[in-house]
């Protein structure tokens, strides 16, 4: 049977919410030890010193590795819990469930839309083709021979009507792409 002394120490230890605090370690902490932690705990009473500020302005925290350092170090698990897996498991979700993975899905379901948007509009356009044949064509539609004029010879005696290289009934008005239009001056 439990003693009164060890039923109320028990019950000491448990916290509000029900956490119960561990048993003490065998053996006895080393002197020096004891001494250092005394020391700071007598300097965080009497000159408000904050131990974790103090850390933090160390140049060896300042380590941006330290994080990982201390995972490998350490042997824990990122992604552990304290919950029993009955309540939460995090080793349950598989690679899939994580953002790159998703976004790789994403990338491929966005490029086969895309694939089937282009073969859509293709179809559309060549069903559009056979209405543009029957459109009027402009000599800027008509494919040209890049500036260079074929001309071909005929038999002398053979009267060729004369052919105009611009475009007949337009005048020769240039209109300024920038600014407003000039305007000219009655006499």
């Amino acid at each position: 049977m439990m003693t009164d002394d060890k039923k109320q120490e028990e019950q000491e230890t448990v916290d509000e919410d029900g956490v119960t605090l561990p048993p003490e370690p065998p053996g006895h902490c080393s002197a020096e030890l004891q001494d250092k932690i005394t020391k700071l705990y007598e300097k965080m009473q009497t000159q408000n010193l904050d131990m974790n500020l103090l850390i933090q302005k160390r140049k060896d925290f300042r380590n941006p590795s330290i994080y990982e350092k201390l995972i490998q170090f350490c042997d824990l698990n990122e992604l552990g819990t304290n919950y029993p897996p009955s309540i939460y498991d995090p080793l349950k979700w598989d690679k899939e469930s994580f953002y790159e993975e998703l976004a790789k899905v994403q990338k491929h379901e966005m490029d086969r839309r895309e694939k089937d948007k282009r073969a859509k509009m293709e179809v559309l356009s060549g069903t559009k083709k056979a209405e543009d044949d029957k459109k009027r064509k402009s000599k800027w539609d008509q494919p040209g021979g890049g500036g260079a004029s074929v001309t071909t010879i005929k038999p002398a005696g053979v009267i060729q009507p004369a052919l105009t290289s611009s475009v007949t009934g337009t005048k020769g008005t240039v209109i300024s792409a920038f600014g407003s239009l000039p305007k000219k001056l009655r006499p």
